[in-house]
């Protein structure tokens, strides 16, 4: 079983209504983010059902999926949830994180941390996809 000191990486998903995907964007590039995945969903709670015209009606939701480093991944999740009003059960949207345990696929751009651990430090490996255990080390 993997020890949680050995993650390195965090998934953090943020679930806000239809139209907030930039504003969650932009709080985490702020605090090092350096980019995400907009997937756009339907909630299925029974009060965001409306009924319009005798027709149901569900809120549109936007979920924002980033990879970041673990060790700033709360300051991401806080500027997230400063900017949405995400904090107080407002019940404007929710985030969280979870552990990624291995990666395949980040690029290092522009020998920016912390994706510099994962490759080689010369210009070449700079455009190459690694595999990564937790640990950070190539497979």
């Amino acid at each position: 079983m993997m020890d949680n000191n050995d993650i390195v990486y965090e998934l953090i998903v943020t679930v806000v209504d239809r139209g907030f995907s930039e504003r969650v964007m932009d709080a985490a590039k702020s605090k090092g983010a350096r980019g995400g995945t907009v997937l756009h969903a339907r909630g299925t709670g029974s009060k965001e059902a409306m009924q319009f015209f005798n027709i149901t009606v569900q809120q549109e939701k936007d979920i924002i999926i980033i990879v970041a480093p673990k060790d700033i991944r709360s300051d991401i999740m806080r500027e997230i949830a400063i900017a949405n009003s995400l904090e107080g059960g407002q019940g404007t949207g929710i985030t969280f994180s979870l552990p990624v345990d291995s990666i395949v696929g980040l690029r290092k751009i522009n020998n920016a941390a912390p994706a510099a651990t994962l490759t080689d430090s010369d210009d070449k490996a700079a455009e190459q996809p690694v595999k990564c255990d937790a640990e950070g080390g190539k497979d």
